[in-house]
């Protein structure tokens, strides 16, 4: 049978079940509730006999197209280093072999092999799928400013909170009217400590040429401790 999942999530695209049961009393599965990275996606179930049956995941680190405002520069592996089955099902075996890495693109096939009770059930499968432990940070900007020369102006109209993963690469827009005027040029760009610079968009150098020119967006990479503090964007 055939599960359906969210096509288009990142991770998940769906889930096949081989069941090889036993005679005794039926298993009633439904629904599957996979759990990756915080999100849970929903699958149809299946029905069963006592004994063991298979759940195949092709898994796909999908390509981010997005232009989401929190993103790294450069999308890295997805590693997943082991699953787990909430009573009453126990896993046998996992196939290939965890810890596994799927490159940004690539699609590989996971098979579980669980193990039903012994009983006659009706309910949920619940599979936790979990990656590895990331360390993260708290990052509180109440302010933005925007310099140039002795000018320093303030940019934004309200204070940011961010919880980031140590030296993620972070995106503020800004609206350059504020400091500068048509057709100045920006040539460099510094910023503050704890903050890195990583980019613009558009890419420098650049000039203010029209109106419609004016938002630019700064690529920052945050530190890797708890920070609260302004942010000061120099041009």
């Amino acid at each position: 049978m055939l599960g359906k999942g969210y096509k288009d999530e990142p991770g998940i695209i769906y889930m096949r079940f081989n069941i090889f049961g036993k005679k005794g009393q039926s298993i009633e599965i439904s629904g599957i509730n996979l759990y990756w990275k915080g999100s849970m996606h929903t699958l149809n179930g299946v029905s069963a006999k006592q004994g063991e049956f298979e759940v195949v995941i092709p898994f796909r680190n999908k390509k981010d197209e997005s232009l989401s405002f929190l993103k790294r520069k450069k999308k890295a592996a997805e590693r997943l280093e082991r699953i787990t089955a909430d009573k009453p099902f126990t896993i046998l075996e996992i196939s290939p072999t965890l810890p596994l890495e799927i490159e940004e693109g690539e699609s590989k096939e996971i098979r579980i092999k669980l193990k039903g009770p012994d009983f006659g059930y009706s309910g949920i499968l619940t599979l936790k799928m979990y990656g590895p432990e990331e360390e993260r940070i708290h990052l509180e900007i109440p302010e933005v400013f925007l310099k140039r020369g002795e000018r320093k102006v303030k940019v934004n109209e309200h204070g940011e909170v961010y919880n980031l993963l140590k030296n993620q690469v972070f995106e503020v827009s800004v609206q350059m009217y504020k400091l500068l005027t048509l057709h100045d040029m920006v040539n460099v760009v510094k910023l503050n400590a704890p903050f890195e610079f990583e980019g613009t968009e558009p890419k420098l150098p650049f000039e203010l040429a029209d109106p419609s020119s004016f938002l630019v967006t700064f690529m920052i990479k945050a530190p890797d401790f708890d920070y609260s503090g302004p942010l000061e964007i120099e041009v």
